[in-house]
């Protein structure tokens, strides 16, 4: 058995450079490939307790990090929040090792790590890996780039869980006139912004500022998707929070 692990992730390493997975050559690639596609069949946990001593490459595929850690949970390992943060470092320190620090790659791990940090305890560490993916978008790609607004967006987020309400305001308002610039203005990304810039407005104090920004959107929200679609009752939800809040409601 241990032969065929080794195999089956010799031809994974391939595959994971190539952004593709090989197709199972066995019973037991398959029930491997069924582990990794979050699969509950017991021989698939049973294979994932072995995912640790396979290749370091094919462990750090960062589609698969997250089902990893869900196999540890149902076969009783516990948690692997630290294993799970030391792969995805050692992924993106190896990717600029192999492709340079600004390759699309290297980037996108990176940007893998600041998204998983944001799901943990330490929202400082989050913001700051946030941070410094968002100056090399806007080096490597230029400050309208979707990857550089997808990361300005988490940025913002980050900030926000580290208590920063009013610079992640700001940094969705910036991304709110981008994405106006690119997208236009009744995109759903652009439309998604303006929502996040007016609760993390209101996040800071202003709940006038935030019901303001509010009012307009749930006109456009209404206007193109119609009053009863989920985006607009969410809006209207929050609109009738943040005028109450103005009007001194707890």
């Amino acid at each position: 058995m241990e032969h065929e692990v080794k195999r089956f992730y010799v031809l994974w390493d391939a595959a994971a450079a190539a952004e593709d997975c090989p197709e199972p050559a066995s019973d037991l690639d398959a029930a491997i490939r069924a582990t990794i596609d979050g699969s509950e069949h017991p021989e698939a946990i049973e294979l994932g307790s072995q995912l640790p001593a396979a290749s370091p490459l094919a462990n750090d595929y960062p589609q698969n990090l997250e089902r990893r850690r869900s196999i540890a949970d149902r076969s009783g390992e516990g948690d692997e929040d630290e294993a799970t943060t030391a792969a995805l470092t050692h992924r993106a320190a190896e990717l600029a090792r192999v492709h340079g620090p600004d390759h699309p790659k290297t980037l996108d791990a990176r940007e893998d790590l600041a998204h998983w940090l944001g799901d943990g305890d330490d929202m400082a560490e989050a913001a700051a890996a946030a941070d410094v993916v968002v100056r090399d978008r806007i080096r490597v790609h230029g400050p309208d780039h979707p990857k550089t607004l997808d990361a300005r967006e988490n940025l913002a987020h980050r900030l926000g869980d580290a208590g920063d309400a009013a610079q992640a305001a700001a940094t969705f308002a910036d991304i709110v006139r981008a994405r106006t610039r690119t997208d236009g203005p009744d995109r759903p990304k652009t439309l998604f912004a303006r929502h996040q810039a007016a609760d993390y407005l209101g996040d800071a104090g202003d709940a006038e500022g935030a019901a303001a920004g509010l009012a307009d959107l749930v006109r456009d929200l209404d206007r193109l998707y119609g009053p009863d679609s989920p985006k607009s009752e969410d809006a209207r939800k929050d609109l009738a929070k943040w005028r109450g809040r103005a009007a001194g409601d707890p």
